[in-house]
């Protein structure tokens, strides 16, 4: 699915996301039929980014922000991955 033409920050451009704040919600968005499913604790964070794919719809971060409600476009689930278990896991 693309969101050309949807002015939304990536983040591949660098945003940070506190993936492990509990006020952040991910929405994985499906267009056909049009279903969207939500996370909200870590758990189901860490199940949505390894089951969504980009080829099925698109994964949305938000949160409220200090002057309006921060919506980021996950268009790197890899990365999205990798970073919310690098939080999750304690350092050595």
């Amino acid at each position: 699915m693309s969101l050309a033409g949807i002015h939304l920050r990536r983040y591949s451009d660098g945003p940070v996301i506190p993936f492990l704040d509990p006020l952040v919600t991910l929405l994985h968005v499906v267009p056909e039929p049009l279903r969207v499913r939500q996370a909200a604790s870590v758990e189901s964070k860490i199940n949505m980014l390894s089951e969504a794919t980009l080829d099925s719809g698109f994964v949305l971060a938000c949160w409220p922000g200090q002057t309006r409600q921060d919506v980021i476009w996950i268009d790197d689930l890899e990365l999205a991955n990798n970073k919310l278990w690098g939080e999750k896991l304690p350092s050595p």
